[in-house]
């Protein structure tokens, strides 16, 4: 499965969040999941961060700027869109709500976020089938 995880960590960091964001991607591809993690910010390059996070699993990581957090989890979802994401793996409720509105999904799983920077449990949004029509 192609997953898009979009999260607002700042990536490297020694944050909590940003360590659960981390080891959550790389549990998804040791699942032999495709999966792109998209942050805000601009990468820094001198730092190696399968020996900052201890990952043993390697997967992409985009850096998208964005003039402010609401813009970053539009645009992160239009990526995702634009990768072709089977399920957007979030842990902003916008990006749920962009990508459900943007018909990335058929529903809504999941809890959100009562946390200011979208730290608490994420959201996950998949295509799921349709539910047959109601019989006469």
């Amino acid at each position: 499965m192609n997953i898009v995880a979009i999260a607002g960590s700042t990536v490297p960091s020694d944050t909590a969040n940003s360590v659960q964001v981390m080891k959550a991607c790389q549990a998804l591809t040791q699942l032999e999941h495709r999966v792109t993690l998209l942050v805000p910010g601009r990468r820094i390059s001198s730092v190696d961060l399968a020996a900052h996070y201890g990952l043993r699993t390697p997967f992409p990581i985009e850096w998208l700027s964005s003039s402010s957090r609401r813009l970053f989890t539009w645009n992160a979802v239009r990526r995702a869109r634009s990768l072709e994401a089977d399920l957007i793996y979030t842990w902003f409720p916008q990006s749920a709500v962009f990508g459900l509105l943007n018909r990335e999904a058929r529903r809504f799983r999941g809890s959100h976020s009562t946390q200011p920077g979208g730290s608490g449990p994420p959201v996950g949004i998949g295509a799921l089938p349709r539910r047959p029509a109601p019989g006469p």
